[in-house]
């Protein structure tokens, strides 16, 4: 685990990889959990988040996400349409974030995102600074490239 944090250039399978972050992910929920638990059992019942989601509030989530993923493709150039049409890609959103994750279906594609990152970039901090962008290529082929929109100007010369 210690190589992964320290190497990431390392030799490790895509597996591997995923493995290691689906723990990392894991263990920061259920420490985020736990820390949530102790912060909301001081608020009175009434305050408190309902511990399920109704469908009510399942159905305004998805009806969010759809607009949220029409408004950002509307907000888009032609040309970084066409890539996302060529790709298989999403938004997602969590308590700190908006990502676009955009899955290349071959490494041409997964070229041409990258250089178009920073189209792409403008185009989704219309909606939030604190956006990211998650670039997947084919599976066994590299891993996932992630940046915040606001660091995609360290990246510019590199694409």
């Amino acid at each position: 685990m210690t190589q992964l944090l320290h190497n990431p250039v390392s030799k490790l399978k895509q597996t591997d990889l995923s493995l290691a972050k689906a723990t990392l992910k894991e263990l920061f929920i259920k420490c985020l959990c736990i820390y949530l638990l102790m912060a909301l059992s001081s608020l009175p019942s009434d305050d408190r988040a309902p511990v399920q989601l109704s469908k009510d509030d399942k159905t305004m989530h998805r009806q969010l996400k759809e607009a949220l993923s029409k408004s950002f493709y509307e907000a888009c150039s032609g040309v970084v349409q066409a890539l996302l049409l060529a790709c298989e890609w999403h938004l997602t959103t969590d308590a700190d974030a908006l990502t676009l994750v955009i899955a290349c279906p071959n490494m041409t594609i997964n070229w041409r995102v990258l250089s178009n990152l920073s189209a792409i970039g403008n185009s989704l901090e219309r909606f939030t600074p604190n956006a990211k962008i998650c670039i997947c290529p084919p599976l066994d082929m590299g891993i996932p490239f992630e940046l915040r929109v606001d660091e995609i100007s360290m990246y510019r010369n590199l694409f």
